[in-house]
């Protein structure tokens, strides 16, 4: 490989000493030939963050909007180009706004903590109830089989709440014996 620096001294590698080759776009080349010339203020930064838009260089054009805060914290399009929203007069972004009222992100909505608890602890019953069905199912297939005394000595034992929507099946299936019932 030959890199030729801007400097313009040429360096020659061998392909075992690269780790990698970035190719830089058109695009990117014209962007760090323009970075020098911008004017290190907002609003130089604002013109380079909407010639990065226009050309599509997201990551380079965020980086342009927080420079400019940095540089005046109030510059309200670069705010809100960046997600900001101004809140009790206070510039913050919704995912801030919305943690400091004691909400947080939860399968893609914002979600109270204790509704997040309760939902998780409604999944888990769903999925013992799954279970509980499954397994009665097989245990019920075993009646009157091999194992059928210890199948019925099975569902005699249990004594999890979960297991009583997949009970209530089996009581109100009229299909089912009347000694299982």
């Amino acid at each position: 490989y030959e890199l030729r620096l801007t400097s313009g001294v040429t360096l020659t590698m061998a392909a075992d000493q690269i780790d990698r080759v970035v190719v830089k776009t058109d695009v990117e080349k014209q962007y760090e030939m323009l970075l020098p010339r911008m004017p290190a203020t907002a609003a130089g930064n604002w013109s380079m963050a909407e010639w990065c838009k226009e050309a599509g260089l997201l990551t380079q054009r965020k980086f342009h909007l927080g420079e400019i805060i940095k540089l005046e914290p109030d510059h309200e399009e670069a705010r809100l180009a960046l997600g900001y929203s101004k809140f009790g007069g206070e510039w913050m972004t919704t995912e801030d706004f919305m943690q400091g009222q004691g909400y947080v992100r939860s399968q893609g909505r914002w979600m109270l903590r204790q509704d997040v608890e309760l939902a998780a602890v409604d999944r888990d019953r769903e999925l013992a109830e799954k279970d509980w069905r499954r397994q009665l199912k097989i245990w019920v297939d075993q009646l009157g089989r091999k194992r059928g005394e210890e199948a019925l000595q099975s569902i005699r034992e249990i004594r999890d709440v979960n297991a009583v929507p997949a009970l209530c099946d089996i009581v109100a299936d009229i299909k089912n014996p009347i000694t299982l019932r």
